[in-house]
Formats: structure tokens, C-alpha cells, sequence
């Protein structure tokens, strides 16, 4: 058409376009061509990037089966593609490491976040997900649906659920000295359990206890444990 000012043709299925300069290092040229409906650049001896007629775009492979397709080949348990988003000079941003191990014929998918720390680093990932669904946060080996870890040798690993726009939650916390305890949040809050969507059992934020009521009540000075059932009764004890 009248817009093209430079059109290169091959004579072959490829066409390219060579650039170097007198530092080029490669055995051949860095370049930009055409295979069919295919453009890619080349660089260092390879194929680098390509981009397809449905536009689809392919990093490290030359069929693209998506919108951004990443691919590397990997030793066991290292990374092969990655995502680095860099907020300045030096180690400072996170990333998206994909890691796999052919012979255990299992893959990870792990998000790092580095300050002054290389986040292209296995060691920097903050959370986890395996290829068998299990998720893990400050582990690479998550064990469970959901595996909780402190970073710190000696913190406490909490998981925390919290109601919108309020101070008011569920903690679950392990601490360094192993205990384990799991507290309501907030001034007014009660601890609550239930079975098939009914309340069973109440711990008011007084500190009452209550076993099929919702509303144990203590006297002056006194906890109380009321359970209101057949063989119920009321056992009251001095603080």
C-alpha cells in the first residue's frame, strides 16, 4: 500500500532483517523477520520472541498457545519462566516464578516480594500454590489445603478473618512456645460454634460460657457455665 516505505521480501519462508554493531558477540546477528503470519526477533543465537497472527505472544517459544506465553526449560526444582516487576535499581519489587521437577512430575507457582532482597529467588516466595491445589504462605512446601508458616524462626503464625470495614474477626495464632489459641476480635465479640448451621456453643465476651443458649448470664463476681438441655444444669464458680 502507499503507507509501506520499506518492504522486504524472501525468496524463501523466512525474511529478515540483520542488525549489529562492532561489539556484537553472536555468531550471527541480532534480527527481526517473518515465518508466514509469525514476526519474531532473534538475538544471540536464537529465537527469543514471537508474536503470531492471532496475536498471541511467546516468549522463549515459537507457538504461542496464549496471549503471553512464557516458556523455559528447567532443572528439578529451579526456575524456568518468570515475571519480575522491579520498582527501582537493585533488589526491590516481586515476582512470578514458576518452578517445576520432572522427575517428581510436580509444578509450583510462587509470588516473592524482595526489599533490598533478590526477588527472583526461590528463597523470597511468600506464597505458594502446588499443582495438587494446596497453598502455602511462608512455605514452599505447602502440606495442606491452606499451610500457614511464620518467616521468623521465633513468630507467631496467625490467620486472621476479618468482617469488612471493622476491627472485628476471627484470629487463629501459633505461637513460638506452641500453643495454639483462637480468639474473637473485637470489644463485644463472642465466640461462637455450630453444627449443620445451628449454634451449640457460646462463649460471650464476659467470658460465660453456654451450652444450647445463646444467652448465659453470670452474677456479680461469678463466671458461669449454663447448659440448658434435658440433663442440664447451671455450675457456677467464684472468679
Amino acid at each position: 500500500s502507499d503507507n509501506q516505505l520499506l518492504k522486504v521480501t524472501s525468496t524463501d519462508a523466512y525474511a529478515e532483517i540483520c542488525i549489529s554493531d562492532n561489539t556484537t558477540t553472536s555468531t550471527t546477528s541480532s534480527a527481526i523477520g517473518v515465518h508466514g503470519d509469525r514476526l519474531y526477533l532473534y538475538s544471540g543465537g536464537g529465537q527469543r520472541l514471537s508474536v503470531l497472527g492471532d496475536g498471541n505472544v511467546g516468549i522463549g517459544t515459537t507457538s504461542p498457545v496464549a496471549q503471553l506465553n512464557l516458556f523455559k526449560t528447567g532443572a528439578d526444582d529451579a526456575i524456568s519462566s518468570s515475571l519480575y516487576f522491579q520498582r527501582a535499581a537493585g533488589h526491590y519489587g516481586c515476582a512470578i516464578l514458576q518452578v517445576g521437577n520432572g522427575s517428581a512430575g510436580t509444578e509450583k507457582l510462587m509470588f516473592t516480594a524482595g526489599h533490598n532482597n533478590n526477588p527472583v529467588a526461590i528463597g523470597n516466595a511468600k506464597m505458594t500454590i502446588q499443582q495438587d491445589g494446596n497453598v502455602g504462605i511462608g512455605t514452599i512446601t505447602p502440606a495442606n489445603n491452606l499451610h500457614v508458616k511464620s518467616l521468623a524462626s521465633n513468630g507467631n503464625t496467625s490467620l486472621f478473618i476479618e468482617r469488612n470495614a471493622s476491627t472485628y474477626g476471627l484470629l487463629l495464632t501459633a505461637d513460638h512456645n506452641g500453643n495454639s489459641r483462637l480468639s474473637a476480635q473485637g470489644a463485644v465479640a463472642n465466640m461462637l460454634f455450630g453444627i449443620g448451621g445451628s449454634e451449640k456453643l457460646r462463649i460471650s465476651n464476659n467470658g460465660d460460657v453456654g451450652i444450647g443458649t445463646t444467652t448465659p448470664n453470670s452474677t456479680t463476681n461469678k463466671k458461669t457455665l449454663e447448659i440448658n438441655a434435658t440433663w442440664g444444669g447451671v455450675i457456677e464458680n467464684s472468679v
